[in-house]
């Protein structure tokens, strides 16, 4: 099959998808998906995790999320950092959860780099850091993500300026290399 060939078939599952014809949008992604196609990998854990036009099961998300996450679809890294948080169709397990938001924020996930703040804030999987957690939010804010910018700011109330300056730093620094993990 030709790369054309498989796109169409991603394209017509997408446009499916957006019209809620689940049906379709299966049989789409699940051809694409047998080929290896890390986009149809992702909207297929989506369906399953959210039961959209499927049963919702999350084992078989998380499957389908590992598949695309190690391709490097960052949506799929998302999720499948947060299955492991949750510890849903996967063991709980902070570390592989830190794994896969890392790289989905080295990307740019903003979700991902909220997340991170939200497990360096609380000292989950890592040590607790209100510097490294308001980098995170910082740039999640940076990003559009309007709870990231309010979070930033309730750490703030308890950091000394010279906290507050560090961490601004490091999200300088993070932005001007954006795929560190």
């Amino acid at each position: 099959m030709s790369a054309l060939s498989a796109t169409a078939g991603f394209d017509e599952g997408a446009r499916a998808f957006g019209t809620k014809d689940y049906a379709t949008a299966l049989r789409s992604f699940r051809a694409e998906a047998d080929r290896g196609h890390a986009g149809a990998q992702y909207y297929l854990g989506r369906m399953y995790l959210l039961g959209e036009g499927v049963s919702a099961d999350y084992k078989r998300a998380a499957a389908y999320f590992t598949a695309a996450a190690t391709k490097g679809n960052a949506d799929a890294q998302f999720y499948l950092g947060t299955l492991h948080y949750l510890g849903e169709g996967v063991s709980k397990d902070y570390t592989k959860a830190l794994l896969w938001y890392r790289r989905a924020a080295a990307q740019g996930d903003r979700a991902a780099q909220y997340s991170l703040g939200v497990m360096h804030a609380a000292g989950e999987g890592v040590p607790k850091s209100t510097v490294r957690a308001r980098m995170w939010f910082n740039l999640a804010a940076q990003s559009g993500l309007r709870a990231a910018v309010k979070f930033k700011d309730v750490l703030a109330r308890s950091m000394t300026p010279g906290e507050i300056a560090e961490a601004d730093r490091l999200a300088r620094d993070r932005k001007r290399t954006p795929n560190k993990p």
